[in-house]
């Protein structure tokens, strides 16, 4: 399901003009305006100890419109043109190096958090609380005390903003970040088949859905209809009740990459009103799953390991300033020297040898 990747104190954006910023235009006027007012804030922040290349994953994917490939935890992979019917280098997608130009120069401006890479959660926390941050690049689920240590300065999710006229997206989809499961396994042979087989015929009964989507422990009933109490609840919840669902119940299965979903569930409700009613469904195609041979795959992962070295020890030093952008377009042929041309034409390889 998509998710909101960024969070505001929406009671202060709003008292300085810009109650619900749509574009980073929006939001770089709201976070100089709120420079002006709190002259000791950084109101952009961020737990980069703990989110680490997620930070820069939140702007690359909102600046590209999700062109920059759909990661799991690392923001330099290669990407899928489903109009192209073919693969590419993530970071050369239109809009890439604009969210590192945009880093750049909240930072220089002091907009961003000088403390973004090292910070932990207690203290954006207590930055939050202080009014010292405004806007973070995480969802707020996770800080769910600030609306109670700061009364009127509750954090709310903030739709992805666009950039430069592009399509707006919802945010990652869970079942798009990465692959995830459980293996279920068992012999013809064995005595444990007829087992596995009624695990799986539970894993899509009523019943299984039920606890899924209404745990018990924070569930109510009244007049034959379920609803979440207060104790299963953040303190944001009032402002986003209609707009988003908290983590514990994202999950669900994937048939054909399509999660299944019960009738009259709260997350069948959120897929039909946002994925398919107001949302453009082909924003949210899977990319294709390649198999590799071993002999690629042990390539691959040499490639991965020498570029995400490189990267991880070049591309924030774009941000603080300590290279210009103006390298930008030579750290990328030192990239694609480094294997990222190697790793796009092995993937189109495969790509054109099962697909195509």
């Amino acid at each position: 399901m998509p998710i909101f990747d960024f969070s505001y104190v929406k009671a202060e954006f709003e008292a300085v003009g810009s109650p619900e910023p749509k574009n980073w235009d929006d939001i770089y006027d709201a976070l100089k305006k709120l420079k002006a007012k709190y002259p000791d804030s950084t109101p952009l922040g961020g737990r980069g100890k703990e989110l680490g290349q997620n930070f820069r994953q939140f702007f690359e994917q909102s600046f590209t419109s999700g062109k920059s490939g759909q990661p799991a935890f690392n923001d330099q992979v290669v990407a899928f043109d489903p109009d192209k019917k073919e693969w590419y280098y993530g970071p050369t997608a239109p809009g890439f190096k604009d969210s590192i130009a945009f880093l750049a120069k909240l930072y220089k401006e002091k907009l961003l958090d000088n403390e973004y890479l090292t910070m932990d959660m207690n203290a954006l926390q207590a930055k939050i609380k202080d009014k010292k941050v405004f806007m973070i690049d995480d969802y707020v689920g996770g800080l769910s005390g600030i609306g109670d240590l700061n009364p009127g300065g509750v954090l709310v999710p903030l739709p992805m903003p666009t950039f430069g006229g592009n399509a707006q997206i919802l945010g990652y989809t869970g079942s798009h970040v990465g692959d995830r499961g459980t293996v279920l396994s068992g012999s013809l042979k064995g005595d444990k088949l007829d087992r596995v087989l009624q695990m799986l015929n539970y894993m899509y009964s009523d019943e299984f859905y039920d606890h899924l989507y209404w745990n018990p422990e924070v569930t109510g009933e009244k007049d034959g209809k379920k609803y979440y109490t207060n104790e299963g609840m953040y303190s944001g919840d009032a402002a986003v009740k209609d707009k988003y669902l908290p983590w514990s119940i994202m999950g669900g299965f994937q048939v054909d990459n399509e999660t299944t979903t019960k009738a009259g569930t709260p997350y069948a409700d959120y897929k039909l009103n946002v994925l398919t009613a107001e949302a453009n469904k082909d924003k949210y195609l899977q990319q294709p799953i390649l198999p590799f041979d071993t002999e690629q795959s042990k390539r691959l992962s040499e490639i991965q390991t020498t570029l995400t070295d490189y990267w991880n020890q070049t591309i924030d030093q774009f941000i603080v300033g300590k290279k210009s952008m103006d390298d930008w377009d030579g750290f990328i042929s030192d990239l694609n020297g480094k294997g990222a041309e190697e790793e796009v034409a092995i993937y189109n390889e495969v790509y054109k040898k099962f697909f195509q």
